[in-house]
């Protein structure tokens, strides 16, 4: 009987002791972002998060299906304009560097060229609207 005894309580240990290793197992990310109260809390924590964000943003830049999503999507598009245009009407630096980059680009260079002669803006008329614009910053 003693025998059957230790063996009982040997399964039983080994059985809770197999339990309690196996733990809770931990979800996949498909699995985490099918609960919406996870995937806003995984959201939340990201865009909170400046590192985060950037490697957010640097995954989607290379990312195809997400390229596709905002070059078929007007209204990210506008936005995303939007939102780049305030940022350069309130930062000087940021305002040139945008400049300079378009400028180097032969096809936006010449678009901005084509939409001044279009206007009826030579480069004199430029420059002088430019330092009134400059002077009232000041």
């Amino acid at each position: 009987m003693i025998p059957v005894i230790k063996k009982g309580l040997a399964l039983l240990i080994t059985g809770v002791f197999l339990a309690a290793c196996s733990g809770p197992k931990s979800q996949s990310a498909d699995e985490l972002l099918k609960d919406p109260e996870k995937r806003e809390e995984i959201m939340t924590a990201i865009s909170n998060d400046h590192q985060m964000m950037s490697n957010m943003m640097d995954h989607m830049m290379k990312n195809d299906h997400a390229m596709q999503m905002m070059k078929g999507d007007k209204a990210m598009k506008n936005t995303m304009m939007q939102h780049m245009m305030k940022m350069m009407q309130n930062d000087s630096a940021m305002c040139r560097m945008m400049g300079e980059m378009m400028m180097k680009n032969e096809r936006t260079k010449g678009m901005m060229m084509d939409m001044m002669k279009k206007n009826g803006m030579n480069d004199n008329e430029m420059m002088e609207k430019n330092e009134k614009d400059h002077e009232s910053h000041h």
